[in-house]
């Protein structure tokens, strides 16, 4: 089971203080996981006891890659990683995926600089279909440990030739990660694996997906998520190319988070912890669903 902290906010007209987009739900359960909302405002003891019942935990990207700076969200995500961490020191493993918006954020707050000025630059990827260039060959993690190397023996041969096609990526930033700007950061650039990139519009190379060196955390700027919305006003691609680089993607995580036996111990206390059974205000519309906190 996968704990998805709520974002911030109300991007349609219901009266909440937190979100989680379906399509991130969707994602999840593309490859039988399933979800268990963590409110991003409530106390982050109650947050942390829920986590040691959980698999692993995913930051979803927000609404329209909209950009909240809301501390307590903040802080929230600071805990998410260091619980990945902790973990980590253990020897267990217990993955964090953050997609989007909420992978730069989670940058920003991990950096040396907490200033993502000082290692981002301003790049044409709002509402970008492209595809992935990979950094490294796969082959070279198969028989390693650390954590990079377990998240990167997930990623096949397989899954990079479906992930390279053209036409599957998509991403929606105005801001982004180059290989150089990386170097300028000692703490992104010590923590982290550049996995793979990719080009905006106008040729600049930014990366697209990072992974952690000692902590199994998955920074994605891609949103192999996105497959699941259907506004008619973006990009968003919809191919059977793009509907398995997802759910190979969705596979990625979800076998790191078979790695590790945290349970609530009884399948009616899973039942009544799952998204759907909780109670909240969910709105379904032809192009997208949102659930409501």
């Amino acid at each position: 089971m996968v704990g998805v902290i709520t974002y911030p906010g109300s991007p349609g007209e219901v009266d909440s203080t937190s979100y989680i987009q379906a399509e991130t739900v969707k994602f999840v359960e593309s490859t039988g996981a399933r979800n268990v909302a963590i409110k991003y405002d409530q106390n982050w003891i109650t947050s942390s006891e829920e986590l040691d019942n959980l698999n692993g935990i995913i930051l979803q990207n927000s609404f329209n890659g909209a950009y909240n700076k809301d501390e307590t969200y903040e802080n929230v995500l600071l805990n998410a990683y260091l619980y990945a961490e902790a973990k980590a020191d253990d020897q267990d493993i217990f993955p964090l995926m953050a997609s989007g918006v909420a992978a730069l954020q989670l940058s920003e707050i991990l950096s040396s600089s907490q200033d993502l000025s000082q290692y981002t630059i301003e790049i044409d990827a709002l509402d970008l279909v492209t595809d992935l260039e990979f950094t490294k060959d796969a082959s070279l993690y198969q028989n390693k440990m650390a954590p990079v190397t377990l998240t990167m023996a997930s990623i096949s041969e397989k899954f990079i030739r479906s992930a390279s096609n053209e036409g599957v990526a998509y991403f929606n930033q105005d801001k982004g990660i180059t290989i150089e700007s990386f170097k300028n950061d000692e703490f992104i650039s010590n923590s982290f694996e550049i996995v793979a990139t990719a080009k905006d519009r106008q040729g600049t190379e930014f990366i697209a997906l990072l992974v952690g060196k000692e902590v199994p955390v998955i920074l994605s700027f891609v949103l192999p998520e996105s497959i699941y919305n259907f506004y008619p006003e973006t990009n968003v691609p919809h191919s059977t190319e793009a509907t398995k680089f997802s759910i190979d993607f969705s596979k990625i995580f979800t076998d790191l988070t078979k790695k590790n036996e945290q349970t609530y111990g009884s399948t009616e206390t899973e039942y009544s912890k799952n998204l759907y059974n909780l109670e909240l205000t969910t709105t379904v519309g032809p192009e997208f669903q949102t659930f409501y906190f």
